[in-house]
């Protein structure tokens, strides 16, 4: 009399694999969860992500807790990236053409300021000598600028030709930008460089004709308003 036939058992081999694969898809759920956690949630759900991949890869029976720990690794991910990286460009794109041209201009009035001073040996006293010398006034108009002034960047020349490379002698006048100032050196070179970093270089002893003078052509600073009307 013929048996019926028998299942044959699993190798142990086979059944560890599969346990660990879905311990796997139970870790990439936790972690997808764990990856909206701040500053670390990002290399939280990169690690999620790929225990969840390699759980689906090995046919896991914890199948659905696989998927779900891919989809939630991947949002916390994207959402760091989004936040991190993507938003802040929308935020600053619209101004970036904007600071590149009165970056430009700064740098042709350098160059301006570097011709003047190989022609005369001295720098030039003031705006008014460079444009006569042949610099463009058109130059000395900030693409973000809201004011009426005859130039949008304030401007000192050095004590001489041997002054500190370092020594700021243009920079934007305050409110061309609402988060910095580009800044023209003695060099030639042009920086930008938000507010607190530029007070920063103001300080420094080789800078402090031009601060004062600065200070007195931007007036004080203004107040800042209260956090609750009074």
């Amino acid at each position: 009399m013929n048996q019926p036939p028998q299942s044959v058992p699993a190798p142990r081999g086979d059944a560890s694999d599969r346990e660990r694969k879905d311990k796997w898809a139970g870790w990439s759920l936790g972690l997808g969860i764990a990856s909206f956690i701040p500053l670390v949630g990002p290399p939280l759900g990169l690690v999620g992500l790929a225990l969840g991949v390699l759980a689906l890869a090995g046919r896991t029976r914890r199948r659905a807790r696989a998927v779900a720990g891919v989809c939630l690794s991947t949002a916390g991910v994207w959402l760091y990236v989004f936040f991190g990286f993507i938003a802040p460009w929308f935020r600053l794109g619209p101004r970036m053409p904007q600071r590149a041209a009165c970056a430009a201009n700064l740098n042709s009035i350098g160059k301006g300021y570097h011709i003047y001073l190989a022609d005369y040996d001295v720098p030039p006293p003031n705006v008014q000598a460079l444009i006569a010398a042949g610099t463009s006034a058109q130059l000395f108009k900030c693409p973000m600028a809201k004011g009426n002034r005859p130039s949008d960047y304030f401007f000192l020349p050095a004590s001489g030709p041997d002054a500190e490379r370092t020594t700021i002698v243009a920079c934007d006048f305050r409110g061309n930008h609402k988060d910095g100032r580009n800044i023209l050196y003695h060099s030639g070179s042009v920086r930008w460089t938000d507010e607190e970093t530029f007070q920063a270089e103001l300080a420094q002893p080789h800078n402090a004709a031009f601060a004062a003078a600065l200070k007195k052509a931007e007036g004080p600073p203004p107040k800042p308003r209260p956090l609750w009307p009074r």
